[in-house]
């Protein structure tokens, strides 16, 4: 049983430019970014061409596309009348915990910003 609510409030108040004092969490900051943060502004970070290659952020599933291992399997040399091969887009998806904990052999679609077109003639 809990007593009462826990209430959060963020104030966020602008002017017309005029006023040179700015404050953030009740402390004189130089500059606000635009995440209400006055520490490095990241949204204007850009990739490092030295890092190009090196290392890859990898599959974010964005939707219902995940496939029971079995079904994966059963797919991957399934015939396409359209010529294609279910390889292109069926892949074991692998993220830390598959690495230092117990695999979970789990598998997603992944068109991989492929034209809908394209994406629509796979079975």
């Amino acid at each position: 049983m809990q007593d009462g609510a826990a209430v959060r409030v963020s104030v966020v108040g602008f002017d017309d430019g005029s006023e040179h004092l700015k404050m953030l969490d009740g402390k004189i900051a130089k500059e606000i970014n635009a995440d209400l943060s006055h520490s490095s502004d990241l949204t204007v970070a850009k990739r490092l061409r030295e890092n190009i290659g090196i290392s890859f952020e990898g599959v974010k599933p964005a939707g219902p596309f995940d496939i029971p291992e079995a079904q994966a399997l059963e797919w991957l040399d399934m015939p396409n009348p359209e010529g294609l091969s279910n390889r292109e887009v069926l892949r074991l998806y692998i993220n830390g915990r598959d690495i230092t904990d117990k695999p979970s052999n789990r598998w997603i679609v992944d068109f991989n910003q492929m034209p809908l077109e394209k994406a629509q003639m796979y079975i």
